[in-house]
Protein backbone atom coordinates (compact mmCIF):
# COMPACT_ATOMS: atom_id res chain seq x y z
CA UNK A 1 0.00 0.00 0.00
CA UNK A 2 1.19 3.40 -0.86
CA UNK A 3 2.11 6.04 1.27
CA UNK A 4 0.55 9.54 0.68
CA UNK A 5 3.36 12.78 0.96
CA UNK A 6 1.34 14.03 3.99
CA UNK A 7 1.67 10.81 5.78
CA UNK A 8 5.03 10.23 5.46
CA UNK A 9 6.12 14.40 6.00
CA UNK A 10 4.19 13.69 9.24
CA UNK A 11 5.93 10.68 10.38
CA UNK A 12 9.01 12.75 9.90
CA UNK A 13 7.73 15.37 12.16
CA UNK A 14 7.22 12.83 14.63
CA UNK A 15 10.57 11.49 14.39
CA UNK A 16 12.16 14.84 14.68
CA UNK A 17 9.71 15.61 17.61
CA UNK A 18 10.69 12.83 19.86
CA UNK A 19 14.73 13.08 18.85
CA UNK A 20 13.65 16.33 20.34
CA UNK A 21 12.55 15.30 23.38
CA UNK A 22 15.10 13.46 24.09
CA UNK A 23 17.35 16.04 23.81
CA UNK A 24 15.62 17.88 26.22
CA UNK A 25 15.11 15.35 28.45
CA UNK A 26 19.22 14.49 28.53
CA UNK A 27 19.96 18.17 29.08
CA UNK A 28 17.22 18.56 31.65
CA UNK A 29 18.76 15.25 33.73
CA UNK A 30 22.25 16.04 33.18
CA UNK A 31 21.75 19.48 34.62
CA UNK A 32 19.78 18.03 37.68
CA UNK A 33 23.19 16.51 38.44
CA UNK A 34 25.20 19.35 37.51
CA UNK A 35 23.72 21.25 40.81
CA UNK A 36 26.55 19.42 42.84
CA UNK A 37 25.22 15.53 42.87
CA UNK A 38 27.79 13.44 43.79
CA UNK A 39 28.15 9.77 42.27
CA UNK A 40 28.12 8.17 46.10
CA UNK A 41 24.92 10.48 47.02
CA UNK A 42 21.64 9.46 47.76
CA UNK A 43 18.41 11.18 45.69
CA UNK A 44 14.61 11.29 46.51
CA UNK A 45 13.08 11.89 43.01
CA UNK A 46 9.31 13.31 43.68
CA UNK A 47 7.35 12.56 40.55
CA UNK A 48 10.08 10.29 38.78
CA UNK A 49 7.74 9.54 35.94
CA UNK A 50 8.26 12.66 35.00
CA UNK A 51 8.96 12.76 31.03
CA UNK A 52 8.84 9.09 31.03
CA UNK A 53 11.72 8.82 34.21
CA UNK A 54 14.31 11.33 32.34
CA UNK A 55 16.18 11.27 35.08
CA UNK A 56 16.42 7.81 36.08
CA UNK A 57 16.94 7.01 32.19
CA UNK A 58 19.89 8.94 32.62
CA UNK A 59 21.51 7.43 35.42
CA UNK A 60 21.47 4.38 33.84
CA UNK A 61 22.63 5.54 30.96
CA UNK A 62 25.66 6.98 32.72
CA UNK A 63 26.43 3.78 34.33
CA UNK A 64 26.00 1.28 31.50
CA UNK A 65 28.04 3.54 29.10
CA UNK A 66 30.23 3.87 32.19
CA UNK A 67 30.52 7.93 31.68
CA UNK A 68 31.28 7.89 35.16
CA UNK A 69 33.08 5.50 36.89
CA UNK A 70 32.39 3.94 39.93
CA UNK A 71 28.83 5.29 39.92
CA UNK A 72 27.05 4.67 43.21
CA UNK A 73 24.11 6.72 43.52
CA UNK A 74 20.98 5.80 45.76
CA UNK A 75 17.73 7.08 44.03
CA UNK A 76 14.24 6.19 45.99
CA UNK A 77 11.51 7.13 43.72
CA UNK A 78 7.90 8.53 44.51
CA UNK A 79 5.12 8.66 42.15
CA UNK A 80 1.71 8.07 41.81
CA UNK A 81 1.71 5.78 39.20
CA UNK A 82 2.26 2.43 40.45
CA UNK A 83 3.47 1.95 36.18
CA UNK A 84 6.57 4.01 36.82
CA UNK A 85 8.11 1.45 39.64
CA UNK A 86 7.59 -1.48 36.66
CA UNK A 87 9.59 0.68 34.28
CA UNK A 88 12.15 1.36 36.13
CA UNK A 89 12.77 -1.95 37.58
CA UNK A 90 12.39 -2.64 33.97
CA UNK A 91 15.66 -0.09 33.28
CA UNK A 92 17.47 -1.11 36.01
CA UNK A 93 17.37 -4.91 35.56
CA UNK A 94 19.25 -4.29 32.25
CA UNK A 95 22.26 -3.45 34.30
CA UNK A 96 24.63 -5.62 34.55
CA UNK A 97 25.23 -3.47 38.50
CA UNK A 98 22.07 -2.44 38.75
CA UNK A 99 21.40 1.01 40.95
CA UNK A 100 20.46 0.86 44.24
CA UNK A 101 16.27 1.49 44.07
CA UNK A 102 13.86 2.17 46.37
CA UNK A 103 10.22 2.54 45.02
CA UNK A 104 6.89 3.90 46.46
CA UNK A 105 3.63 4.34 44.63
CA UNK A 106 2.41 7.70 46.59
CA UNK A 107 2.19 11.44 46.54
CA UNK A 108 4.73 13.18 47.34
CA UNK A 109 3.17 15.37 49.80
CA UNK A 110 2.57 11.99 51.72
CA UNK A 111 5.68 10.64 51.39
CA UNK A 112 7.32 13.85 52.87
CA UNK A 113 4.43 13.85 55.65
CA UNK A 114 5.20 10.34 57.19
CA UNK A 115 8.89 10.14 55.68
CA UNK A 116 11.80 10.08 58.37
CA UNK A 117 15.12 9.57 56.16
CA UNK A 118 17.56 11.59 55.53
CA UNK A 119 18.61 12.14 51.68
CA UNK A 120 21.62 14.26 50.25
CA UNK A 121 19.30 15.47 47.18
CA UNK A 122 15.89 15.96 46.65
CA UNK A 123 14.46 15.99 43.05
CA UNK A 124 11.06 17.71 42.29
CA UNK A 125 10.19 16.84 38.82
CA UNK A 126 6.43 18.02 37.31
CA UNK A 127 4.60 18.79 40.17
CA UNK A 128 4.64 22.79 40.27
CA UNK A 129 3.87 22.81 36.36
CA UNK A 130 0.59 23.68 36.42
CA UNK A 131 -1.56 25.50 39.26
CA UNK A 132 -3.37 22.71 40.70
CA UNK A 133 -5.04 25.05 43.95
CA UNK A 134 -5.62 28.15 43.25
CA UNK A 135 -5.06 31.04 45.38
CA UNK A 136 -3.27 28.58 47.71
CA UNK A 137 -0.83 27.36 44.78
CA UNK A 138 2.10 29.10 46.47
CA UNK A 139 1.55 27.86 49.41
CA UNK A 140 1.51 24.44 48.42
CA UNK A 141 4.67 24.56 46.60
CA UNK A 142 6.31 26.42 49.80
CA UNK A 143 4.91 23.45 52.07
CA UNK A 144 6.54 20.82 49.38
CA UNK A 145 10.01 22.85 49.37
CA UNK A 146 10.34 23.27 53.26
CA UNK A 147 9.32 19.62 54.22
CA UNK A 148 11.78 18.79 50.94
CA UNK A 149 14.90 20.69 52.71
CA UNK A 150 14.23 19.73 56.05
CA UNK A 151 15.06 16.04 54.94
CA UNK A 152 17.74 16.98 52.29
CA UNK A 153 21.51 17.33 53.29
CA UNK A 154 22.68 19.48 50.49
CA UNK A 155 19.56 20.78 49.09
CA UNK A 156 16.28 20.48 47.07
CA UNK A 157 16.36 20.68 43.02
CA UNK A 158 12.44 21.38 41.34
CA UNK A 159 11.51 21.69 37.66
CA UNK A 160 9.66 24.36 36.10
CA UNK A 161 7.65 23.94 32.55
CA UNK A 162 6.27 27.20 31.29
CA UNK A 163 5.02 25.08 28.36
CA UNK A 164 2.13 24.09 30.82
CA UNK A 165 1.10 27.06 32.74
CA UNK A 166 0.79 30.07 30.51
CA UNK A 167 0.60 32.47 33.10
CA UNK A 168 3.89 34.85 32.79
CA UNK A 169 3.50 35.98 36.80
CA UNK A 170 3.55 32.37 38.25
CA UNK A 171 7.80 31.83 37.70
CA UNK A 172 8.42 35.44 39.24
CA UNK A 173 6.01 34.77 41.86
CA UNK A 174 7.80 31.55 42.86
CA UNK A 175 11.24 33.19 42.59
CA UNK A 176 10.10 36.16 44.78
CA UNK A 177 8.97 33.47 47.55
CA UNK A 178 12.24 31.72 47.17
CA UNK A 179 14.17 34.52 47.79
CA UNK A 180 12.56 35.58 50.94
CA UNK A 181 13.13 32.53 52.72
CA UNK A 182 15.71 30.45 50.78
CA UNK A 183 19.36 31.55 51.89
CA UNK A 184 21.37 30.18 48.96
CA UNK A 185 19.42 28.89 45.50
CA UNK A 186 20.48 28.93 41.30
CA UNK A 187 18.34 28.99 38.38
CA UNK A 188 19.27 27.47 34.96
CA UNK A 189 16.80 28.38 32.05
CA UNK A 190 17.64 25.29 29.83
CA UNK A 191 15.53 26.19 26.83
CA UNK A 192 12.45 28.58 26.33
CA UNK A 193 9.88 26.42 28.33
CA UNK A 194 12.32 24.82 30.83
CA UNK A 195 13.95 26.26 34.32
CA UNK A 196 15.21 24.37 37.24
CA UNK A 197 15.75 25.50 40.33
CA UNK A 198 18.07 24.43 42.81
CA UNK A 199 18.23 25.53 46.80
CA UNK A 200 21.01 25.05 48.57
CA UNK A 201 20.73 23.79 52.29
CA UNK A 202 23.50 26.36 53.14
CA UNK A 203 24.86 29.78 52.34
CA UNK A 204 28.48 28.47 51.61
CA UNK A 205 28.85 25.35 49.38
CA UNK A 206 30.15 22.19 51.11
CA UNK A 207 30.55 20.57 48.47
CA UNK A 208 34.14 18.87 47.36
CA UNK A 209 35.68 20.82 44.37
Amino acid sequence: METSPQENYSELDNEDYLFNQKIRNEILAREILNFGVRKEDSILHIGSGFRNSLLFDYLVQLKSKLLISDLNIQYTSVDTNSEISDLILSMNNKLQEPIDVTLHTDSGQNYLDNNLLEYNWTVITGIFDTIQYQENQYDFIDKVLGESLKYSKDGVIFTLDLEKENDKTYIQEILMMIDDSSPRYKISRLNEFDYLICIYKYFHSIIPQ
